[in-house]
């Protein structure tokens, strides 16, 4: 059977050895994840508690949760069935609310029309901090670009690469940030552990095609491992080794690999219809996406999940606690270098399947 799933196994394939740099005036910070740069920024800029968090309604719901439990307010602004929003009708959001930060982020690595158009960011107050959540995206750090002093880009590498860590892109130096906190506590420890474990695991999963093992590796071990990710206020971080693989990476052999993946997912899906729907994507961000991403447009069916999985396609409807999720849904279904042409046929053919088993049950019921 065909096994895969969204996760990149292995690192070599992504690695040319040929140095990139990071833009010339940019300074980047390393840490062990996401949330842990976040919590530093805010104490950089001694953020009051209770402070207005806009953030979009597609979104991680844990990172929200720990944005509560560090005492600020996450308020949520609506995406589109294509995960955008108009930066006219996002300032609107802002004029309303008077938010300390504006999380902008690039869902499934679709570049935010708010960053592609940027103007609007200038009639910000100066202090407001703007945050470009690179998640879903691999940055090249060459790339980066920072359009104000109070604009951030961070990314997350264990979600687009096999690497861990998170960096921090800005053009300000930040004097007290994490180096005089050590890497080695309890919390750094416990979440790394249980992210060498998945590894480990998801590794040996993929190379005996072994689709229960990928599940139990997910919904055990990766969750641990989630579940522990934020929750410290002393903001921890990151190891030197991850960044130096980083800045070895083939981007455009990367970038080049997945646009070919995607231009044939569109191939084999363009059949697919209703209860499915094509997410819109532009051309230029095909190389860019961290997942092929297929839009579920009514209230997500749990019975597709279990036939993809009996199948070997190791997929869920992603942030389906999240606002955005409450009518429709997205399936995350995998690109990259352990994904080959007959994995994306595979996956193509059985999702039609199901929706052809589901038109016939429906006329027949």
């Amino acid at each position: 059977m065909l096994t895969t799933n969204y996760y990149q196994p292995w690192l070599f394939p992504f690695l040319s050895f040929r140095k990139t740099s990071v833009s010339p005036g940019i300074i980047r910070y390393a840490y062990h994840s996401f949330e842990d740069g976040l919590w530093d920024l805010l104490q950089q800029y001694a953020l009051p508690r209770g402070s207005v968090i806009l953030v979009p309604d597609f979104y991680c719901m844990d990172v929200i949760d720990n944005i509560r439990h560090h005492g600020y307010r996450p308020v949520f602004y609506p995406l589109d069935d294509n995960f955008q929003i108009r930066p006219d009708r996002l300032y609107r959001f802002v004029r309303r609310y008077s938010p300390g930060v504006i999380i902008i982020f690039h869902a499934c690595g679709i570049r935010s029309m708010t960053v592609h158009k940027p103007s609007w960011m200038r009639a910000l107050p100066k202090e407001t901090i703007i945050i470009e959540d690179c998640v879903h995206r691999l940055l090249d750090p060459s790339t980066v670009t920072i359009r104000r002093s109070t604009h951030y880009v961070m990314d997350s590498l264990r979600k687009v690469s096999p690497l861990p860590g998170s960096h921090m892109y800005t053009r300000k130096k930040l004097p007290n940030v994490t180096k005089r906190y050590s890497v080695f506590n309890r919390y750094a420890i416990a979440s790394a552990g249980y992210y060498v474990l998945f590894r480990l695991l998801f590794v040996t999963a993929m190379t005996f095609r072994s689709a229960r093992l990928i599940r139990f590796a997910h919904t055990n071990i990766l969750k641990k491992h989630d579940d522990i990710i934020g929750d410290r206020f002393v903001p921890t971080r990151g190891f030197g080794w991850a960044s130096w693989f980083l800045d070895r990476f083939d981007f455009k052999r990367i970038e080049r690999h997945k646009a070919r993946q995607v231009a044939l997912y569109r191939t084999y899906l363009s059949a697919l219809a209703h209860p499915f729907y094509g997410i819109r994507i532009p051309k230029q961000d095909y190389g860019k996406l961290h997942v092929y991403p297929l839009g579920f447009c009514k209230t997500p069916d749990p019975s597709l999940i279990r036939y993809l999985h009996r199948h070997g396609v190791v997929v869920w409807y992603k942030f389906p606690d999240a606002p955005w999720s409450k009518n429709r849904g997205v399936l995350f279904l995998p690109l990259g270098f352990h994904v080959t042409d007959a994995h994306i046929r595979h996956i193509a053919g059985h999702l039609s399947a199901w929706q052809t088993a589901k038109r016939e049950t429906a006329l027949y019921s």
